[in-house]
């Protein structure tokens, strides 16, 4: 099961416990000095006993730059993803469009058909799929305990021209992480990659919805 909402904004819309693990990886900063003409950025979580809330103004910390004609505006979004992943017997697509994940800011994450990867991503959890599992930056232990770190890549080869249709255009050929980005680490957990070449962030949803 998934769950999704965009609602208001406020701390009111969180019912859960803001003490929670999954809480506690959101990232409040201050404003960039150059986006001083609009609102602060804002996200907060909770956790109920099944469900992890995010609620967020979908406005960055970072200087924004326009690249489209559309301006930044504070938005009023909350999310609510299941509380723990859970692996599901086959592998969900991802929405042609639309957000498939929110950022530790509360940022939304688009998939591959709308742009490429989030331009700087780290080694820790970055983001949350909206099936409940965690999204890291492109490295990760190689064994449980971490006696060398590796740079994980998209399983995914260019076939054609991905500027048409990005779909039809990549082709999955195997590798460390499976068609949706993601794998079994050697503690056991199953989680996501952030990769620089498609999917970049999602390939489809390996958990249930």
């Amino acid at each position: 099961m998934i769950l999704l909402a965009l609602a208001c904004t406020s701390t009111s819309s969180l019912t859960g416990d803001s003490n929670c693990d999954q809480a506690a990886t959101l990232q409040q900063h201050d404003a960039a000095n150059e986006n001083s003409s609009y609102a602060a950025p804002y996200v907060e979580g909770a956790c109920t006993s099944d469900t992890f809330q995010i609620a967020s103004n979908d406005i960055p910390h970072f200087e924004f730059v326009a690249i489209t004609p559309n301006g930044l505006s504070e938005q009023d979004d909350f999310y609510e993803i299941p509380l723990e992943g859970v692996l599901a017997s086959s592998p969900r697509d991802i929405a042609f469009l639309g957000e498939v994940a929110v950022t530790v800011t509360g940022l939304r994450i688009y998939g591959p058909n709308e742009g490429p990867e989030p331009d700087a991503y780290g080694d820790p959890v970055i983001a949350w799929s909206l099936d409940g599992f965690p999204i890291y930056g492109p490295r990760g232990c190689a064994d449980a305990d971490c006696t060398e770190i590796v740079e994980y890549e998209s399983g995914w080869e260019t076939t054609g021209d991905p500027t048409t249709y990005a779909w039809d255009n990549h082709e999955y050929v195997g590798g460390e992480l499976d068609p949706c980005n993601g794998h079994t680490g050697p503690e056991g957990d199953y989680h996501y990659h952030a990769t620089s070449a498609f999917p970049y962030v999602l390939g489809c949803y390996a958990g249930e919805l």
